[in-house]
């Protein structure tokens, strides 16, 4: 996963205390200010072999996150 932010946003850091502890047991996250052509924070990227599979924006729970990427082979 890539978690891209800004460093204004609310909900990133809510996201980052509340969901991403638990998604770095099961996954690598990469958390970065900006880039990846997002217009909106937090967005979040699944990748598999770097090449971007989806990307969701906002708050995003830990479930649908890992639903999300269980269902991408």
């Amino acid at each position: 996963f890539i978690v891209v932010r800004s460093a204004t946003c609310i909900w990133c850091d809510k996201l980052e205390t509340e969901v991403l502890p638990d998604l770095k047991k099961k996954y690598p996250v990469e958390i970065e200010n900006g880039g990846h052509g997002a217009t909106s924070f937090p967005t979040i990227l699944f990748l598999i072999d770097n090449k971007e599979q989806w990307r969701t924006t906002g708050y995003t729970s830990l479930e649908t996150l890992e639903k999300l990427a269980a269902g991408t082979h």
